[in-house]
């Protein structure tokens, strides 16, 4: 068993396109950042992998705009109709309406992933939120999206984008 240079296990180190010999510990690393890497990319999907839940019925929203009825109720229970938004067009304005009385949204009313075709719009009233829903991807991805409304626990339904 020799030090640095080369000796015993030297011979059983992996070899570089060059016939170089490689050091174990570099590879390991290498090897390690590259399923790291492939392990955050996973989580930065576009979309939801699972999906709305099955027993979730969507409701087509007509082209153009679809609109998301809101309501609070009892002890800040949160509701939304439709649970799942099935918008099938590009460039659909989504609007929510608070329609219970003493009730706004937060700041950031409707809140999708970072990684997502949905962008938010201005709004003069605190009981309407506009976003607009590029739906500028292929196939079918389901979005769960956050409903924040001053003093209430958020709630979390979905969208889903076809094409």
């Amino acid at each position: 068993m020799k030090g640095h240079g080369g000796g015993t296990f030297a011979a059983m180190r992996p070899r570089n396109k060059k016939g170089s010999t490689m050091k174990v510990g570099r590879v390991f690393v290498v090897s390690s950042l590259g399923a790291v890497v492939v392990a955050l990319g996973g989580c930065a999907q576009l979309g939801t992998p699972k999906g709305a839940p099955i027993d979730l019925k969507p409701e087509k929203c007509p082209p153009g705009q679809c609109d998301i009825e809101v309501r609070v109720e009892g002890n800040c229970k949160i509701t939304v109709n439709p649970e799942l938004a099935e918008v099938a067009d590009q460039d659909n304005l989504m609007r929510w309406v608070i329609k219970s009385e003493g009730y706004v949204f937060d700041k950031d009313g409707i809140e999708f992933s970072f990684f997502s075709p949905f962008k938010t719009l201005k709004s003069s009233d605190p009981k309407v939120f506009r976003v607009l829903n590029k739906n500028d991807w292929s196939g079918q991805k389901d979005f769960k999206y956050d409903v924040r409304i001053k003093g209430c626990k958020p709630l979390d339904p979905w969208v889903r984008n076809t094409q």
